[in-house]
Parts: structure tokens; C-alpha cells; sequence
């Protein structure tokens, strides 16, 4: 049975879309096991505690780890401690975790600068059986469309294809890498 981890970054812009991923997975995927988790004030190990929790609870079952924040080129920064320093979930941590994952994995990554994760475990012949599908190239911005699309593209019944965005005449191509793992995540009819 597949589970989920809706993990959303510290500003409220994030907690919309997060929360309407959620209700799709619970409601029209009926998944029984969707963890959402507002980040914004944990710390990075604890942060780390309950991915790998969930994880490790999925087992050799579909997993979907979705992130909704700020992203750079190296993690995801889904907080400030004091309002100064961000606090940050390392790629190299989530690759490292990856690599002890055995079921089909897929991560939806909408943040700026995504697809520096994408290209990276796509380089990696460690990591087998995940698919990122990501909201940006590796230099680029993202504005928070991917999240919303992904669940139409799902309730469809589609694998998610990138889109080319534009926003103030600026352009770019959404990025995907790995094996398409959204099958198990489309709505299921009633």
C-alpha cells in the first residue's frame, strides 16, 4: 500500500497547496497512510527523524516525498531559526536515504532550483527506482504552479508531463528524471 510525506516550508504561501495535495491523496487516492508536516520551525534532525520514519515505514511500497518551500542548490530551506539562519534538509542527506530505500520512490520537488535534485540522483547508480519530478531547472525559479498541475495531470489519470512556464517574460522547462512512478498515485474512481 502506497503512503506519502507532504512536507511544506515556513511561509503560508506553502500550507495551501500542501494541504490540497493532501486532501487529494486521502480523498481521491484514498491512501490511508499521508503525513503532512509544516517544517518551518524544526530543526534539521528532527526533520530527518520523520522522513526517515516514513520511509522506513513504506518499506518496499510506493512512496511519494513532496516538498513545497525554498530550495537552492544544495536543499531545501524550510525555515529560519531566530529569523537568520535557514535551516536546511541537505540533498546529500536525502540522497543517502534514498540509497537504503528499496520500494519505488517518487518526489515531487516544488521549489526553486529543483532540478539540481533531479540531475543529481540521476547521476547516481545507487539510487534505482525513484523518479523527481521537479518545478525548475537547476539555476531556475519556480512560482508554485507545479504542485496544483501534478494533482490535475493525476486526477486524470496521466503521468505528469514538464511544461515550459513563463511568468514576467521569463521562461524556462519544468524537469523530471527516473522512472514514472505517478501511476500509483492517481485518483482512484469511485
Amino acid at each position: 500500500m502506497q503512503s506519502a510525506m507532504v512536507i511544506t516550508g515556513h511561509e503560508r504561501c506553502f500550507h495551501e497547496p500542501g494541504r490540497e495535495l493532501v486532501d487529494y491523496l486521502e480523498r481521491e487516492c484514498r491512501m490511508r497512510y499521508v503525513a503532512y508536516v509544516p517544517a518551518g520551525h524544526r530543526d534539521p534532525d528532527s526533520l530527518q527523524d520523520v522522513v526517515s520514519f516514513h520511509a522506513i515505514r513504506a518499506a518496499r511500497q510506493p512512496f511519494l516525498l513532496a516538498y513545497l518551500g525554498h530550495g537552492w542548490d544544495d536543499g531545501w530551506y524550510y525555515g529560519k531559526e531566530h529569523k537568520k539562519k535557514w535551516l536546511v534538509l541537505k540533498y546529500d542527506w536525502i540522497e543517502d536515504m534514498l540509497k537504503q530505500r528499496e520500494g519505488p520512490t517518487l518526489i515531487l520537488n516544488d521549489t526553486c532550483r529543483s532540478g539540481s535534485l533531479a540531475e543529481r540522483l540521476s547521476k547516481s547508480s545507487e539510487i534505482v527506482d525513484v523518479r523527481v519530478i521537479a518545478a525548475a531547472t537547476p539555476k531556475g525559479s519556480a512560482v508554485g504552479e507545479l504542485t496544483p498541475d501534478v494533482i490535475k495531470s493525476w486526477r486524470q489519470r496521466d503521468t505528469y508531463v514538464p511544461r515550459r512556464r513563463v511568468i514576467n517574460d521569463r521562461a524556462w522547462w519544468e524537469r523530471c528524471s527516473g522512472v514514472a512512478h505517478d501511476r500509483f498515485f492517481f485518483a482512484r474512481p469511485a
